[in-house]
């Protein structure tokens, strides 16, 4: 779980270093993802290999 945290948490911050997104929408990415994880809210997931291969572009 701490790794799909950390990932995730890594690509808003480039996201927001690259100026992709403003600082209103990293906080806001940053809370979700954050009530996401660790306050009851997860959801499980199912994800293929295809799926991560058309992300990555």
């Amino acid at each position: 779980m701490m790794i799909g945290y950390s990932e995730t948490f890594a690509i808003l911050w480039r996201r927001h270093n690259g100026g992709v997104i403003n600082r209103k929408t990293f906080v806001a990415a940053t809370s979700s993802l954050e009530t996401i994880f660790f306050r009851g809210a997860n959801v499980p997931l199912e994800i293929d290999n295809a799926s991560v291969v058309r992300s990555l572009a």
